[in-house]
């Protein structure tokens, strides 16, 4: 959440899906995103400029509230999240889980853990393997003894 808010324009190279931004600890890391991911960052910023705030140098900025044009914080990212999703009906929802969800998606779709490592900057196989947990477990469901019983 915390990269997300703090991310700015500058850093960010659509044609070449690249990004740089400041981490957990004040290092400068990159990141990489899709074409999709691209493309959706365009529209976005073809229209940013509509409410940001002059002199507002990160990408995303509040949309509502006495922050309007305002760089995003955590707190109002939390905020928007919380209410997508009582709007979606889905329960305990927060930014953090988006990250998980990539791991874990990544990971059904066949995603070497070394790639995927890199992709979601994990620093060790041990935090990975935490982040898609969920996903390993789910895919127990096939060996389970009571749906083979239950299953003849």
């Amino acid at each position: 959440a915390s990269e997300l808010c703090r991310l700015r324009v500058a850093d960010l190279d659509l044609g070449r899906g690249l990004l740089t931004v400041i981490v957990k600890g004040g290092q400068e890391r990159f990141g990489v995103f899709d074409e999709y991911a691209a493309s959706s960052l365009a529209a976005w910023l073809g229209v940013r400029s509509l409410v940001a705030r002059a002199g507002v140098e990160t990408v995303f900025v509040a949309l509502a509230g006495v922050g309007t044009g305002r760089p995003l914080t955590r707190h109002g990212l939390k905020s928007l999240c919380r209410r997508l999703a009582e709007r979606a009906g889905v329960p305990h929802f927060s930014p953090h889980a988006l990250r998980r969800t990539f791991a874990t998606l990544a990971k059904e779709n066949g995603c070497p853990d070394s790639l995927l490592m890199d992709a979601g900057r994990w620093s060790s196989h041990e935090m990975l393997r935490l982040y898609t947990r969920a996903s390993r477990l789910k895919a127990f469901e096939r060996f389970s003894p009571l749906a083979g019983l239950m299953n003849p």
